[in-house]
Formats: structure tokens, sequence, C-alpha cells
């Protein structure tokens, strides 16, 4: 990734750590693993919705990853990091070669259209940051835009619920563990699946939900 990505991001986390969760992009190897329902298929086209994609830590492996017939989608609402992104869509060699495959939204993730429907569905966005009832509102838009088979993956940094909840009061442990249960509630509705990702600063739980055929 670029140094001005680099800086972009980090200014805008530190602006609005609410929304980022993060202080430094994602690593590459957390992004191969955010992917690797795209790593993992066999043939035919994909439609693939991003959600949260920042700077584009994520994006940038998924366009390397995605064919000729592969559509992804990108809902960004952060008005600073949708404007890099698009720079780096007209800009980057590897944006470029899937620059018409690509559509980035600059729109709030609750007003995904109530028909469309996704392969596979990559979510970065800090949902230990958010009120339990948006983080159900979320999911449930999410889970309902995946066609049967298809896989939804989001991550959260290893241990952050746990140290957050022992440095904090009691309304932030009961939002914490209001959070926890909503998810392990979406993770119930089909086949889960986790995977450490060390390599990543600071080291993050890659979890992913498989929707029934």
């Amino acid at each position: 990734m670029p140094i001005q990505d680099h800086f972009q991001f980090v200014t805008q986390s530190v602006r609005r750590f609410h929304t980022t969760g993060a202080l430094v992009p994602s690593s590459p190897f957390l992004a191969k693993a955010m992917a690797w329902p795209l790593r993992a298929r066999k043939a035919g086209r994909l439609d693939i919705l991003e959600v949260g994609p920042g700077t584009g830590a994520f994006t940038e492996f998924l366009v390397s990853q995605m064919r000729d017939r592969d559509r992804l989608e990108c809902y960004e609402l952060n008005g600073e990091f949708y404007g890099h992104l698009r720079q780096r869509l007209g800009r980057e060699k590897g944006f470029q070669r899937r620059a018409g495959q690509v559509a980035l939204h600059h729109r709030d993730i609750l007003k995904l259209p109530r028909g469309r429907r996704y392969d596979l569905v990559i979510c970065g966005l800090p949902f230990n940051n958010f009120p339990a009832d948006l983080v159900r509102d979320i999911m449930g838009i999410l889970y309902r835009a995946l066609k049967p088979g298809a896989t939804l993956v989001y991550f959260e940094y290893l241990w952050m619920r746990q140290a957050k909840s022992a440095a904090s009061g009691s309304a932030v442990r009961t939002r914490l563990a209001a959070v926890e249960k909503v998810l392990e509630g979406f993770h119930r509705r089909g086949t889960y699946r986790g995977e450490l990702v060390w390599m990543n600063l600071p080291p993050a739980l890659v979890r992913s939900i498989t929707k029934a055929a």
C-alpha cells in the first residue's frame, strides 16, 4: 500500500476512531484471510460486496483476485476515504485493470437496495464500537444480501472486546456483551468459520458465516 494511503488512514482514524476502529491499515495477510472464499472458488462469476473499504487494503486484494466477469460493489460512508479510493481506482495499475468491474458508492450500507444479492460480502466495519441495535441492523442487511450458499466475512481485533470491557465502566461492558450476543446469533444462522491472523497490528480474528445453499 502506498505511503499516502497509510497517512490518509491514520489521519481519518485519529479524527473518527469510532467509525474506523483502527489506527493503522489492515495488513496484506488479513486481506488475504478476509477473501478466502474468493481464493477458494472453483469457477463462475462472483458478485461481491465490500462494506467500509476505507483506503482500500481489502479492495486491492479483492481486485487482484477478480476474474473478467466478476463484479465488486463498495459502500463507504466516510467522504475522505471514498474520495481517496476513487483516486486509487483511477491511478493505480492494479485497480485500473478492473475499474470497469468496480462500483464505488458513497452511501450508508443501511440504504443497500433490498433486492441486491451477492456471492460474497466482506465487511470491515468496527462492530465493537457500535451500539448492539446498529450491529443487528447491519448484520441483518448483510445476511439478507447473501445468495444461498454465499459467505459473509468480517473481522475483529483479537482480545479487543475483552480489553475494552476490562478498562471500561458497566455501560460499555453491557454494550459489548450485547454486541457479542448479536454476532453469535448470526453465527448460528449458517456455517461458522474462524481464522486467526497474527500478522496484523493488532492480530485479528476473521469470522465467516456461510448461508445454507
